[in-house]
């Protein structure tokens, strides 16, 4: 009797000790997380960073990038605004009961932030498009662009008819395009000058893609890298750190130049596709850096790692995973 009494009283205090050791857990995940934003956004190359952080129930989406001072960048030029698609024109969402639901699924850690979209609700742009032309005169400035974001797509909404992210013109134009995923259940990674038509992008443009079946846990971390060159570089894609395709891609920024010309009607979409409709998910946050990151900055396993070199970057972000 003595035992089992001995043996009850350890299971309570289990049972008590357990949830406040996950929430300890929780917290330093947390802490981790939060350093290694920081110092993401005090990179040079990172131009745009949504972390979401210091936005929550707001219509505004803060850059946190520092990126290049001696070019004299500017981050508020690239912040988001959550805009309201039934008014006419681009106008800021000031709706209360929109906004709640856009900021009501949590992130990938508790208490943080993150954006949901779906049919009829807000998506959020660089607004107005002269901020899209800032982006773009980086973008051609550097001939290289790395993409990286945290996404949840429940799997009743793998078949996608609209864009995660949209970069081009108002009119069609596409300059840049991610699918996560399309309607057949594929990542599509797009770039070049194709015309937007019933959301398919023309002839004209590079593309790589892979299908969605790779990845552990609802939340997974996205890479989408282009390099520039003579032979118009490489287009990769990287799911939780892990580089899964590849392809030569035929235009080194030739053709996306021309569709960042027009500086007046510039889109940057992230929730919608211009002329489509909406995408349906939740994203946690979103990275775009001016250079093609190398795979020491993107991959996470060790033995794909270039020996002797030091990851950086966010080369260990998928280790904090989802915790929810």
């Amino acid at each position: 009797m003595e035992l089992l009494v001995v043996i009850g009283i350890i299971a309570l205090l289990v049972g008590l000790l357990l949830p406040t050791l996950a929430g300890a857990r929780a917290q330093a995940r947390y802490v981790r997380w939060q350093a290694f934003s920081r110092d993401m956004s005090m990179d040079p190359n990172c131009c745009l960073l949504w972390n979401l952080q210091n936005d929550l129930g707001g219509n505004t989406i803060t850059n946190m990038a520092v990126g290049d001072q001696a070019i004299g960048f500017n981050p508020k030029n690239l912040d988001g605004c959550i805009y309201n698609h039934i008014a006419p024109g681009m106008v800021p969402q000031t709706s209360a009961a929109v906004l709640a639901t856009s900021w009501g699924q949590p992130g990938r850690f508790r208490g943080k932030p993150a954006q949901t979209f779906g049919v009829g609700s807000p998506s959020i742009s660089c607004y107005p498009p002269t901020n899209s032309s800032y982006l773009a005169s980086l973008l051609k400035s550097s001939q290289a662009i790395t993409i990286m974001a945290w996404v949840y797509v429940p799997p009743a909404d793998w078949a996608q008819t609209s864009a995660f992210l949209y970069f081009g013109s108002g009119t069609g134009n596409v300059a840049l395009d991610v699918n996560i995923p399309w309607s057949n259940s594929y990542i599509y990674w797009s770039a070049g000058g194709g015309t937007l038509s019933n959301g398919n992008i023309g002839a004209g443009y590079d593309q790589v893609s892979v299908p969605e079946t790779l990845g552990a846990g609802p939340w997974q971390m996205w890479v989408f890298t282009k390099s520039s060159g003579t032979n118009g570089g490489l287009m990769k894609i990287y799911p939780n750190g892990k580089l899964v395709s590849s392809a030569i891609a035929t235009d080194s920024f030739g053709r996306f130049q021309g569709v960042l010309t027009a500086t007046q009607d510039n889109c940057f979409d992230v929730g919608s596709c211009v002329n489509v409709g909406y995408w349906l998910g939740t994203f946690d946050e979103l990275a775009i850096f001016d250079a093609d990151l190398s795979p020491n900055d993107v991959v996470v396993a060790t033995n794909t790692v270039i020996p002797g070199v030091t990851p950086v970057r966010f080369v260990q972000m998928c280790d904090m995973g989802n915790n929810n």
